[in-house]
Formats: C-alpha cells, sequence, structure tokens
C-alpha cells in the first residue's frame, strides 16, 4: 500500500514541476498535453490528478503559497537587520514570482488571493512589529501597513524585473531602501 502511495506522490510531484515549468516559460498557452508529455504521463493520468486545466493552476497556486511560506521561514530573518531581512524576503519573493507569475495572475486563483495573505501575511506582520518594536523600524507605520505596502511593491518590482529587464538584486535593494528608509533624503 505504501508503494502506491509513493508512486502517486512521485507522479504529482512530476506533473506539478512540468506544469510550473511549462507554464512559467510559455505562459497559458501550454495545453494539457504538453504538460503530460513534459511530465511522462499518458493525458489519462493527468486529468486523474486534474480533471480540468483550472484545476491544475489551482493546484498550483496552493503549491506556490506553501513554498513560499517556508521559504519565508527558512531565510532566519531574526538574525538579520530589518533592512537585510526586507532585501532577502524581497529577493524570495521576486524567485517564486518569476515562477508562478502566470499561475498568480490566472483567473482560476481570483477567489484565493486571500489564501497567500492568510498564509505568509501574519508572519510579515510579525517580523515588522518585531522590527517596529525594536526602533529599527519607524513606528509611524503599523506593522499590518508596512506588509500591504511590501506587498504593492513586490508586486510592482515583480512586473519591473519580469516586463522590464530589470536587475532582480538592484530591485530588492531599492526595495528593502523603501521600506527601511524611505524615499526621501534625510537632512543632518
Amino acid at each position: 500500500m505504501g508503494t502506491n502511495f509513493a508512486l502517486r506522490d512521485r507522479t504529482l510531484a512530476a506533473i506539478l514541476s512540468a506544469a510550473s515549468k511549462m507554464i512559467a516559460e510559455r505562459g497559458q498557452g501550454v495545453s494539457m498535453h504538453d504538460i503530460a508529455e513534459s511530465a511522462g504521463v499518458g493525458r489519462a493520468t493527468l486529468y486523474r490528478y486534474f480533471p480540468t486545466r483550472e484545476a491544475l493552476i489551482v493546484q498550483l497556486f496552493e503549491t506556490a503559497v506553501d513554498d513560499a511560506s517556508r521559504a519565508v521561514d527558512s531565510l532566519e530573518l531574526e538574525s538579520l537587520s530589518a533592512c537585510q531581512a526586507v532585501e532577502r524576503l524581497t529577493l524570495e519573493m521576486l524567485s517564486f514570482a518569476d515562477t508562478y507569475r502566470t499561475v498568480l495572475m490566472d483567473e482560476a486563483v481570483e477567489g484565493l488571493r486571500h489564501r497567500a495573505k492568510d498564509v505568509i501575511g501574519p508572519k510579515l506582520q510579525d517580523l515588522f512589529a518585531s522590527r517596529i518594536e525594536s526602533g529599527e523600524l519607524s513606528s509611524e507605520i503599523d506593522a499590518l501597513s508596512l506588509v500591504r505596502y511590501f506587498g504593492g511593491l513586490v508586486r510592482m518590482a515583480a512586473f519591473m524585473v519580469a516586463d522590464g529587464g530589470r536587475d532582480r538584486v538592484k530591485v530588492a535593494a531599492e526595495v528593502a531602501t523603501l521600506i527601511c528608509n524611505g524615499a526621501s533624503a534625510r537632512q543632518s
């Protein structure tokens, strides 16, 4: 019985990996047939796992949120300064946006976007709240508002990297500068 579950898990992983790569590379035009072929499974097998394209897109979105949540946990942001933490976090989010961009914008996940906020938002809010409490970030803006501003900046940064050809590392540093220092020059 354990072998069947292991095979099922491997097949599911192969389908999701192939779908993620192909959709990221070729966009919405990728067919279910192409995904099945790339995953090394038959179309019937693919449709057993995902009866519709929308079901596959929804699962990819769920996978993206779970992966991003685990990545945030693994970044060890507590050991970094606020600006370093924001920069590292931005780089990670830009990586996920690059990998899952087409999926994140798909209409099939429109009603699920709250899940990303529900899963990742509290982690970011805790991070910002602790940095406000420590004095590293201004107390003039509450942690929840900072999370929302950060989310907007990351979304815009993802477009700048993908569509504008901007360097991901440079853009992440700019987002950190905006969050940590604001855009105005400091007076001595």
